[in-house]
Protein backbone atom coordinates (compact mmCIF):
# COMPACT_ATOMS: atom_id res chain seq x y z
CA UNK A 1 0.00 0.00 0.00
CA UNK A 2 1.26 3.25 -1.08
CA UNK A 3 1.43 6.64 1.74
CA UNK A 4 -0.32 9.46 0.70
CA UNK A 5 0.53 12.30 0.33
CA UNK A 6 3.98 10.71 -1.73
CA UNK A 7 6.68 13.10 -3.19
CA UNK A 8 4.98 13.92 -6.41
CA UNK A 9 1.85 15.28 -3.85
CA UNK A 10 4.10 17.05 -1.47
CA UNK A 11 6.02 18.69 -3.87
CA UNK A 12 3.01 20.03 -5.61
CA UNK A 13 1.40 21.10 -2.04
CA UNK A 14 5.08 22.82 -1.70
CA UNK A 15 5.79 24.59 -5.32
CA UNK A 16 1.69 26.19 -4.86
CA UNK A 17 2.38 27.55 -1.55
CA UNK A 18 0.46 25.44 0.28
CA UNK A 19 3.00 23.77 2.33
CA UNK A 20 5.50 25.37 3.95
CA UNK A 21 9.29 24.14 4.56
CA UNK A 22 8.25 23.32 8.08
CA UNK A 23 5.37 21.02 7.17
CA UNK A 24 7.71 19.66 4.51
CA UNK A 25 10.28 18.54 7.15
CA UNK A 26 7.37 16.90 9.24
CA UNK A 27 6.53 14.61 6.05
CA UNK A 28 10.39 13.42 6.54
CA UNK A 29 9.95 12.73 10.26
CA UNK A 30 6.93 10.84 9.14
CA UNK A 31 8.32 9.11 6.81
CA UNK A 32 6.74 9.99 4.12
CA UNK A 33 9.93 11.47 2.17
CA UNK A 34 13.74 11.37 2.60
CA UNK A 35 16.28 13.79 3.69
CA UNK A 36 17.18 13.79 -0.28
CA UNK A 37 13.29 14.15 -1.19
CA UNK A 38 13.43 17.15 0.93
CA UNK A 39 16.44 18.72 -0.96
CA UNK A 40 15.11 17.87 -3.91
CA UNK A 41 11.42 19.96 -2.97
CA UNK A 42 13.10 23.10 -1.02
CA UNK A 43 16.54 23.35 -2.36
CA UNK A 44 17.62 23.08 1.81
CA UNK A 45 19.22 20.28 3.67
CA UNK A 46 17.34 18.54 5.84
CA UNK A 47 18.25 19.16 9.52
CA UNK A 48 16.35 18.31 12.67
CA UNK A 49 14.99 20.97 14.99
CA UNK A 50 17.27 19.43 17.27
CA UNK A 51 20.79 19.51 15.65
CA UNK A 52 19.51 23.32 14.86
CA UNK A 53 19.87 23.73 18.22
CA UNK A 54 23.04 22.33 18.79
CA UNK A 55 24.27 24.48 16.47
CA UNK A 56 23.03 27.62 18.05
CA UNK A 57 24.31 26.41 21.80
CA UNK A 58 27.87 25.60 20.01
CA UNK A 59 28.22 29.29 18.19
CA UNK A 60 26.49 30.77 21.51
CA UNK A 61 29.42 29.69 24.09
Amino acid sequence: MRKFPNFKAIKGFYDRNLWTVDMVKVAVEKDYLTADEFKTITGQDYTTDQSQENNTEATEK
